[in-house]
């Protein structure tokens, strides 16, 4: 009964660990690769 009443803590735990990942990759890809595309861009025109 308490493993049965651990499990849904550690699942909301992961599924809350996985949102801020998730989120923080997101925020990576919009500030970095912008940049990394208008380098390809420039060194293209270039």
């Amino acid at each position: 009964m308490t493993h049965r009443a651990r499990l849904p803590l550690s699942l909301s735990r992961y599924l809350a660990l996985r949102a801020s990942i998730h989120a923080y990759y997101s925020f990576l890809t919009t500030t970095l690769y912008p940049r990394e595309l208008n380098l390809s861009t420039i060194f293209t025109k270039i």
